[in-house]
């Protein structure tokens, strides 16, 4: 961000059993993605992979 002047804060967080808890409804209630322009999530899977779908979040 500061090599191409890109203005923000960058905040990182983990996603540890996501599909249990379906922890990220309680981080919107609780005000955590406040004046968040754009989230990007990733889940990192048991080998240290990664994976990408497209989900608009809308269900």
């Amino acid at each position: 961000m500061i090599e191409n002047n890109i203005n923000g804060k960058l905040v990182l967080w983990p996603g540890v059993a996501e599909e249990i808890l379906g922890a990220k409804a309680w981080y919107v209630r609780d005000g955590y993605f406040d004046n968040v322009d754009m989230c990007i999530f990733t889940h990192v899977s048991t080998n240290m992979s990664t994976s990408w779908e497209d989900h608009l979040g809308l269900d």
